[in-house]
């Protein structure tokens, strides 16, 4: 995967397959084990930076985040 080269491995990606669909699935795992999800033309990829976090929640999907920070201004 090229990606891995460009990535750190625990990069966070996410596969969401039929959204909006009764059949929906959403799976978040890491650039090193994406490989490993099987993945068709339903299926939405999202790949995350290296700043990219979740947060885990009883019995819900995690919520997946990329902060974002406000540039420094200089005069």
């Amino acid at each position: 995967m090229r990606l891995a080269r460009q990535l750190p491995a625990k990069t966070l990606v996410v596969f969401g397959r039929a959204v909006g669909r009764p059949d929906e699935a959403v799976t978040v795992t890491t650039l090193d084990k994406a490989g490993e999800v099987e993945a068709d033309m339903a299926t939405l990829v999202i790949v995350g930076s290296p700043e990219t976090r979740m947060i885990t929640r009883d019995g819900k999907q995690p919520l997946v985040y990329t902060p974002r920070v406000a540039a420094k201004v200089t005069a």
